[in-house]
Parts: structure tokens; sequence; C-alpha cells
């Protein structure tokens, strides 16, 4: 009975049921890792544009501190300028 055809038939719907339960596991494994490296990759490329154009500029503290010194009146009321670059920046 080891070989009749309806052994074989019931262990080939058995792998089959494996398989198709194995590939439709690991589906979402692989679209979330592929989404994940598409993500990483569209932040590492902004963040190396944004460099590139010169919009991001490090200021050290003893800098800031002689710019806030010399200009105390724009520190205390923010003009225009400043309140419509920062008013597109969500939270």
């Amino acid at each position: 009975m080891a070989g009749s055809a309806t052994s074989k038939n019931l262990i080939a719907v058995i792998i089959g049921a494996v398989l198709l339960f194995g590939a439709i596991s690991v589906l979402p494994i692989v679209i979330m890792r592929r989404h994940r490296r598409r993500a990483a990759q569209r932040h590492a490329n902004e963040l190396a544009a944004l460099q590139a154009n010169g919009c991001m500029r490090q200021v050290s503290v003893q800098r800031w501190l002689e710019q806030q010194r010399q200009h105390p009146a724009q520190t205390q009321t923010p003009d225009n300028d400043t309140l419509e670059r920062y008013a597109g920046e969500s939270w």
C-alpha cells in the first residue's frame, strides 16, 4: 500500500500545502524587508541632497551664542521670515 496512487496523491497534497503555507508566511516578511531597505535608502539620499545643497550646516554653540548676543532684538521677537520658514514643519 505504500506505493499506491492514493498515498502518493496524499503526500503530494501535503507537500503542496506546506509549500503554499510557507510561501504565504514568508511573503510579508520579504515585502517589509524590501520596504525598509527602500525607506533607508531614500532617507540617505535625502540627507545627502540636503548636505550637498548647503541646507544643513552645523554651527558651534559658541558661535550661536555670539549671534544671540549681537542681535538680541531678533531673538526675542521673531520676524516673518523665521515664522514662515518654520511654519511648514510638523511636530
